[in-house]
């Protein structure tokens, strides 16, 4: 019986090995597979190293706020020759505006109350006919004046009487 058990003993030592055996194997498997995984891990943030990421996102901000600072600048220089172009225009039309308005104003001080005030009814609203307005209020105010000073200077000329 001592063989027997010698044997049972000896075949449980000889399974147990062969099952630590295979143990050890898959042990070592996944070492290896986790040694993997730990490379790929390094690769990966090598590849994505963040202050390599930090440096590229710095760089590409740089160009696109110089991109934009071009354009800003290309825009206000348009606007600036635009904007002497729009000087060059209002300067001419109130040339031209003065050249026609100053006869206007000068043959309408030549018509009647009555025809002056018709002109500047057909006109549309603007500064011009208000300017227009008050000048013939002007006109007729000095025109009052005038015929009263007129009636004052005539009453005080001494009348002939009529030699009896």
């Amino acid at each position: 019986m001592e063989y027997v058990n010698m044997a049972l003993i000896v075949i449980g030592f000889i399974i147990i090995g062969y099952y630590q055996k295979q143990k050890i194997g898959a042990l070592e498997k996944q070492l290896n597979s986790q040694k993997e995984l730990i490379g790929s891990t390094e690769a990966f943030f090598d590849l994505f190293d963040l202050e390599k990421l930090k440096g590229y996102v710095d760089i590409v901000e740089k160009k696109v706020r110089t991109e934009m600072e071009c354009q800003i600048g290309d825009l206000q220089s348009e606007l600036n020759k635009e904007r002497q172009k729009a000087g060059k225009t209002v300067e001419f039309l109130a040339d031209e505006y003065i050249k026609v308005f100053r006869p206007l104003a000068k043959s309408l001080l030549l018509l009647s109350r009555d025809q002056r005030v018709t002109v500047i009814n057909s006109m549309q609203e603007g500064i011009s006919k208000v300017g227009l307005e008050e000048m013939s209020k002007e006109m007729d105010q000095i025109e009052f004046q005038a015929r009263t000073e007129a009636i004052k200077a005539l009453a005080s000329i001494p009348t002939r009487s009529p030699k009896k």
